[in-house]
């Protein structure tokens, strides 16, 4: 606790007096005592003062109100004057002054000597400064021993909220999870239905951080202003200091543990590895299992490198850019845990995670499949609601054991590759889906790519008015919708003889009959290297 106005009231030594405005200040807290007399002995106000004066300098309306002013704007926490003495009432602007900043004007009789409330709230101070070293030897001490004993971030968050006495959460960024302490269901359910951004918007939150990166977020259900008490303030900083020991620790481990498990992955991707044995005792080291049909999942970061390149080149720095990456792995390590348990192989890349997983054609691949495409769905919106990133995925075909891992690899990232240049990234590229595409990622930029483009779209390409491309996006959007003229002129929203106007000259231009089913071919075909052509 603190010395605060209101407990300072209640003292049997102080009966009869009176608060005469301010009551909402009632909790403020009182650091010490002074006097003021002379005009101008507000300059020596530091703030939570309990001021006392006779009023003998401030007897004017004007006086009075510049006082109280100047002690409200240098956070004093009181006055208490002796109305009976000099100015026998205080003025009604000087009252609603106060009660606008809840600051307590106390009326004191003219009876009690000052020396008779001094003593009493200095003694009522000296001793809740006591308590309060006392108590905060006692939250060094017991977060100290945490730290020794190499305590666990459940353990911390509970003897923290032992000592608030608030609901309160931490997030661990790395891992994804949700410690919660909390009577209460508002904090547990905004948690798990709400984006972290919003919830972080809902409730007061302390960052933990790192060597500038971003570790956790303590989220509390608590008023703001508790926090910043001393009794609040001392365990959660404490809190936060076993918390940065905690990470330390397991950042160590951590990069001892990755690079080794980098290392395996990319010696599985890649065919390294000579013995099966090898691989068994390896993958028994980390508890994967490795038995039966594998493929391997892609997370790659769309335009993760040039953000790098400009937050370099416009000193930002990279910690932002690094705690977003640092994000993104541990949202898609989370999501896919869901689909084995969390015992799976993984390597963090420069700005992609690979992931080796069973394909589940033992146990219904089509099951599997569709349970893959919802999660990945699910997990790249929530990359992009967190980070603002987003991210391509590419999926390779099952392979028949972990050995041929290096096949299902190279068609994940050859098949995001493409996509990505068709489309500009933020889909799923599963390689068994690429169809076409799988054909056209060997002329797409070849002298002959471009030749076949240039053919059948080049009237269009070349046409630099505005007139040019609105009838190259009036092309691609009747291609998209099937070549029915009506539904692309619903879809770019104009009247559907401005589109067959539209549609008339983009054939003229580009000497195609699209009733011919090779011209549409075509068109489709030089539709598609230009997309990839555009986005490479």
């Amino acid at each position: 606790m603190t010395t605060t106005v209101r407990e300072t009231l209640a003292l049997e030594s102080f009966k009869g007096f009176h608060v005469l405005a301010g009551f909402g200040g009632l909790d403020r807290e009182i650091s010490t005592t002074t006097f003021i007399e002379a005009p101008d002995s507000w300059k020596w106000i530091r703030g939570g003062e309990c001021v006392l004066t006779l009023a003998y300098a401030f007897q004017t309306e004007e006086q009075l109100l510049a006082l109280v002013r100047e002690l409200i704007e240098r956070q004093a926490t009181c006055i208490g004057i002796k109305t009976e003495r000099y100015i026998k009432q205080v003025p009604q602007s000087v009252l609603d002054l106060a009660d606008q900043h809840k600051f307590p004007i106390i009326d004191i009789p003219i009876s009690v000597p000052f020396a008779a409330i001094i003593h009493p709230v200095q003694s009522l101070i000296i001793h809740d400064q006591a308590r309060l070293l006392k108590y905060s030897e006692k939250v060094r001490h017991t977060f100290f021993g945490l730290s020794v004993r190499a305590a666990e971030i459940e353990e911390i968050m509970q003897v923290l909220c032992e000592f608030t006495h608030v609901d309160l959460a931490f997030m661990d960024l790395a891992t994804d999870r949700k410690y919660i302490f909390s009577d209460s269901p508002q904090l547990p359910a905004a948690l798990g239905t709400l984006p972290l951004k919003d919830v972080l918007n809902l409730y007061p939150h302390e960052d933990v951080m790192l060597n500038g990166r971003l570790l956790g977020h303590l989220i509390f259900d608590a008023d703001a202003e508790k926090l910043k008490d001393r009794w609040s303030e001392i365990p959660i900083n404490q809190a936060k200091g076993a918390l940065l020991l905690y990470f330390q620790r397991r950042e160590a481990q951590h990069q001892v543990e990755s690079r080794y498990r980098n290392e395996f992955v990319q010696d599985l991707i890649t065919r390294n590895i000579r013995m099966e044995q090898e691989a068994w005792n390896r993958a028994k080291s980390f508890n994967w299992n490795l038995e039966g049909p594998q493929r391997v999942v892609i997370v790659d970061i769309d335009n993760y490198k040039s953000c790098l390149t400009r937050a370099i080149s416009g000193g930002q720095g990279v910690n932002a850019i690094e705690n977003s990456k640092s994000r993104i792995y541990a949202i898609a390590r989370s999501f896919l845990a869901r689909l084995n348990g969390g015992k799976y192989p993984y390597a963090e890349m420069s700005d992609s995670i690979v992931f080796i997983f069973p394909s589940g054609d033992e146990n219904g691949g089509g099951f599997f499949n569709d349970l893959l495409r919802r999660t990945l769905v699910d997990m790249m919106k929530v990359i992009q609601t967190e980070t603002g990133f987003t991210v391509t995925v590419g999926v390779g075909d099952p392979c028949n054991n972990v050995f041929d891992c290096p096949e299902s690899y190279r068609q994940a990232q050859q098949g995001l590759e493409l996509l990505r240049l068709s489309t500009g990234g933020n889909v799923i590229a599963s390689w068994s889906e690429m169809g076409v595409y799988k054909l056209l990622h060997g002329v797409a930029g070849t002298s002959e790519g471009r030749s076949f483009m240039e053919r059948y779209l080049g009237p269009l390409l070349n046409d630099e008015r505005p007139a040019g491309a609105t009838l190259l996006d009036t092309l691609q959007t009747t291609v998209s919708c099937n070549w029915n003229l009506k539904d692309a002129a619903m879809a770019m929203d104009v009247h559907y003889n401005t589109l067959k106007y539209r549609w008339r000259k983009i054939c003229d231009l580009l000497g195609i009959d699209p009733s011919k089913s090779g011209d549409r071919l075509n068109v489709m075909i030089a539709l598609k290297l230009y997309r990839m052509h555009k986005n490479a």
